[in-house]
């Protein structure tokens, strides 16, 4: 076998010293042993071993190189599979993640119809039930005018049963609808009240209730009205006691002007209880709070006239309230047996009736009252007057 490899045969003194040269120039990885043993032998083994060493070796380096080339053929194999994989992989998600933005833009695009439609579809409803609230609040009014109050409120309760799903239980229509509902429920109380139907009036006070808890005007109007509901049915104390707490109300809520007439009602509710100075106290206040709005001062006795001819041209809404005020002043004062403030008070709510438009019904019935304890009245006067007289005359 031919090889490139040049072998130098030297003669050495010793066993020793030609192992040691054998293994620092020709045998490198073997073991001090194995060279002994071969060299013991004699130098021809010697050197025949070494020249099939050296062309091990280069045998070997060669396979070596050529596994060494073969590893790094295969890991680039490997290198070039798993980055056609990875491509493949990536090449695969890019698809897959191209397609899913497709959808998903196609998804948003029906959800966008969707919601366009859907928003059409509610403004078309939106519209129609505008349209059935206004037809509702329109035939409700009708029929409030002609007297037909029970229908009246069942189609204003439909108005608000639209409105509440229509703008929301909070928006201001709804508000409105409420505090307007509870206005009718009071209002047509009122009337069932004055027709002696007492079960009925109380179940719309209990619907108003509910509904004006927001309002404070609302609910000390119901309230108010829930003592004349339980005045007109003999329940006296349960009455003052609702006029009361919407006393309370509208005093702690400046802005309410209904003050005075529940200042009227709670002195006709003490007069009922023979109570005639907290009566005739009411009374007082209640005409007060009307000649400060109306006038906007106070009448004393003496300005009555001038003022009254003052405010000839003005036309002056709740004067009925006011006339009704003075008389019931006038009769506590009679009750309490104070003729000539009595008598001063009937003359003023005559004065008060002539002088600005008064419903008819009160009119008439305030006038034929009026002159009737004007002639009683006129008669003490005179004796109380005489008998202070002679008093004075004696001492």
């Amino acid at each position: 076998m031919e090889t490139s490899l040049k072998v130098q045969v030297c003669m050495c003194p010793s066993i020793y010293d030609f192992s040691c040269m054998c293994m620092s120039h020709f045998f490198p990885k073997l073991s001090f042993k194995s060279v002994v043993f071969r060299v013991c032998e004699s130098n021809k083994y010697v050197f025949l071993f070494i020249c099939t060493y050296k062309l091990d070796v280069a045998k070997k380096e060669e396979e070596s190189e050529r596994d060494r080339i073969d590893k790094l053929q295969k890991e680039r194999d490997r290198k070039e599979r798993d980055q056609k994989e990875r491509d493949r992989k990536g090449k695969g998600q890019k698809e897959r993640d191209r397609e899913e933005n497709g959808q998903k833009e196609r998804d948003q695009k029906q959800k966008g119809r969707k919601k366009r439609e859907k928003a059409k579809s509610e403004e078309k409803g939106r519209e129609e039930t505008k349209v059935l609230i206004e037809s509702l609040d329109a035939k409700a009014t009708a029929l409030q005018a002609k007297g037909d109050d029970r229908r009246a409120v069942r189609l204003w309760e439909k108005s608000l049963i639209l409105k509440r799903n229509t703008y929301g239980v909070t928006s201001n229509e709804v508000n409105t609808a409420r505090e307007r509902l509870t206005k009718e429920y009071n209002r047509a109380s009122v009337r069932l009240i004055a027709l002696q139907n007492t079960s009925e009036a109380e179940s719309l006070l209990r619907r108003a209730q509910i509904l004006a808890e927001p309002f404070p005007s609302s609910l000390a109007l119901t309230l108010n009205n829930f003592g004349c509901l339980y005045k007109s049915m003999g329940k006296i104390r349960i009455a003052l006691r609702y006029m009361l707490e919407a006393l309370d109300i509208e005093q702690e809520n400046c802005y309410i002007t209904n003050t005075s007439g529940t200042h009227i009602n709670i002195c006709a509710v003490y007069s009922e209880l023979k109570k005639y100075k907290l009566a005739e106290q009411h009374a007082r206040l209640a005409v007060r709070l009307l000649e400060q709005e109306f006038f906007g001062v106070v009448l004393s006795p003496a300005e009555d006239p001038t003022i009254m001819e003052m405010m000839n041209d003005v036309e002056i809404e709740r004067i009925d309230l006011y006339a009704a005020a003075v008389f019931n002043r006038a009769v506590q004062l009679e009750y309490l047996q104070k003729w000539d403030q009595s008598l001063r008070a009937y003359m003023k709510s005559l004065r008060v009736i002539k002088k600005f438009p008064v419903d008819e019904a009160l009119k008439s019935a305030l006038t034929e009252a009026c002159r009737e304890a004007e002639g009683k009245l006129r008669n003490k006067v005179f004796k109380q007057r005489s008998l202070l007289a002679k008093v004075k005359k004696k001492t």
